[in-house]
């Protein structure tokens, strides 16, 4: 490939030790990021770094790869990575992240990233040009898609606050005469291997999205989900998981059996019932009314859940119905369109990283990709 030289990664983006700052010694209120191998944990008032940097997960999250357009603060459990008249930052920030640093663990007694290891890998490494081109095409699908996480923080943050206010006069009734309960069970192994959309705890925790998998590889009985319902999570209810979902004709959609699946009458109704959920009231008696000692299992059983008194949404308007549902459905468009985004994302970033698509040629792909 034109310009592209092998050389070891080392070469181009030695790894820097971050240091160690103490939680009593922050400020807690400074502009700079404080970064952990888990991410952006904190603030201080005064970085590391100097500009733009990638941080590399040394102890504890082995390998993950976080990136900042700004100086940060990484501390002691990572490695970090500054551009250089060799290396553009956000191309870095894609290269490292393809890379397998997760799987380079040192033999101590205390995992970690080896970074003799990494820095010794060989790759191929383009001009700077083709790396700022990379970076660029790269760089709008994820900036597309911290913009529809934006968008769903504040549909969400919108609908928390007519929650609040639609809601504050209203009587109450309990739960079970605004809502139906679905209880079809679903056995996967009786489906075999076709395609489902499997609404699970781990995958709401991972952006609020189905995962799509084979029937077979779902173990136990499931909750059939065959209209657009709100999935209330009975386990550890002091966590908020609750999620609106529209299950799509063309494929079977199953629940875990740790949600509730609520239906109503109509979308409109559907949509008053996620205000009502959203009520401090409520949400503090699901914490109340849990059972089990143990703090990662404690549910509230669906009797319960169900007899919590909630404002009486039924006698909201229709406009604040409408309006609430419009809200929901944009979060729901923004997942979705998070999901394809990241999908593109994901199957041209290696054809970049390694040559085998040129930059020339990436804008028209991704372009019509997402056609």
């Amino acid at each position: 490939m034109n310009g592209w030289a092998t050389v070891t990664l080392g070469e181009v983006l030695p790894f820097k030790y971050g240091k160690g700052l103490p939680e009593r010694v922050r400020t807690h209120s400074g502009e700079f990021r404080v970064v952990s191998s888990a991410g952006f944990v904190d603030t201080h008032n005064e970085p590391l770094t100097s500009g733009p940097t990638v941080v590399i997960g040394r102890k504890g999250s082995i390998g993950t790869v976080y990136y900042s357009p700004d100086p940060v603060y990484p501390i002691d459990t990572t490695f970090f990575v500054e551009a250089s008249d060799r290396a553009d930052i956000r191309y870095a920030y894609y290269l490292l992240g393809g890379m397998p640093l997760d799987k380079m663990n040192s033999d101590s007694a205390v995992p970690g990233l080896n970074r003799s290891h990494a820095e010794n890998l060989v790759i191929s490494f383009p001009p700077l040009s083709v790396q700022r081109g990379i970076a660029a095409i790269l760089g709008v699908l994820d900036d597309k898609i911290e913009s529809n996480r934006r968008a769903i923080e504040l549909s969400l943050g919108v609908l928390d606050a007519m929650a609040a206010r639609a809601t504050f006069d209203l009587a109450t009734v309990r739960l079970s005469r605004l809502v139906t309960v679905t209880r079809d069970s679903v056995n996967p192994t009786h489906l075999g291997s076709q395609p489902i959309d499997h609404y699970s705890l781990p995958a709401f925790d991972n952006g609020a999205r189905p995962e799509l998998v084979p029937a077979s590889t779902v173990m136990s009985n499931k909750v059939g989900v065959s209209r657009r319902s709100i999935l209330l999570s009975r386990l550890n209810p002091r966590f908020n998981r609750t999620w609106w979902v529209s299950p799509k004709d063309s494929r079977q959609a199953l629940a875990s059996t740790e949600f509730s699946c609520l239906t109503a009458e109509d979308d409109e109704a559907l949509a008053a019932v996620w205000l009502a959920l959203r009520n401090k009231y409520f949400m503090s008696e699901l914490a109340r009314r849990v059972t089990g000692t143990s703090g990662s299992h404690q549910r509230i059983r669906p009797a319960d859940l169900l007899s919590i008194e909630v404002p009486d949404v039924s006698q909201l308007s229709d406009s604040v119905r409408s309006e609430a549902l419009s809200l929901l459905e944009v979060v729901e468009q923004k997942r979705d369109e998070i999901e394809k985004l990241e999908m593109l994302r994901d199957a041209l970033s290696p054809e970049l990283l390694s040559g085998r698509v040129q930059v020339a040629e990436g804008p028209a792909l991704a372009e019509a990709a997402h056609a």
